[in-house]
């Protein structure tokens, strides 16, 4: 996989923890089998009801939230999906000694829109860019060869985010 779902998870989880501390708890290994939307609770595999104040339905292509939702209010519930004209490239990198192990690193060059830098399992990075398609190129504004890839790279790996 380009990033291995542990790694997301992990640092989904200390992102929330770090920004909410005790407001938030996480639970794992249960999954949401249904959603009360009235009474803010949810029914766990294991049979726990759990409430709730916010509820982020963060459980993939196949959302038990969504399809509770369409069930419920199929007339008024309409899903968006938003399409830009978007071109990326993901590069795998050697492990990154100044990347803290497992952590995320955000990216900014103005070569391309937007970047990150992303743990892969069991080690390495994986570089992910993306920009707005220009003047019909396969790559961000600027570069025209390896040498000019490598130099944004460096540029945008130094910058202090």
């Amino acid at each position: 996989p380009l990033v291995d779902r542990s790694d997301l998870t992990q640092q989904m989880s200390s992102f929330v923890l770090d920004k909410f501390g005790g407001n938030c708890r996480l639970k794992y290994g249960e999954e949401c089998v249904s959603v009360d939307f009235e009474g803010k609770r949810i029914i766990t595999s294991s049979g726990r009801t759990i409430k709730y104040d916010l509820l982020l339905g963060a459980d993939g292509v196949n959302s038990q939230i969504r399809q509770q939702l369409v069930q419920k209010e199929p007339e008024s519930f309409q899903e968006q999906h938003y399409l830009e004209d978007i071109q990326w490239k993901a590069l795998q990198l050697p492990k990154q000694p100044d990347i803290e192990a497992g952590s995320f690193k955000p990216l900014q060059h103005p070569s391309f829109s937007r970047g990150r830098v992303l743990p892969r399992a069991p080690e390495g990075h994986i570089l992910l860019l993306f920009w707005k398609e220009e003047h019909g190129t396969d790559n961000p504004r600027g570069v025209e060869t390896i040498e000019d890839l490598k130099q944004m790279i460096t540029e945008a790996m130094q910058d202090k985010n």
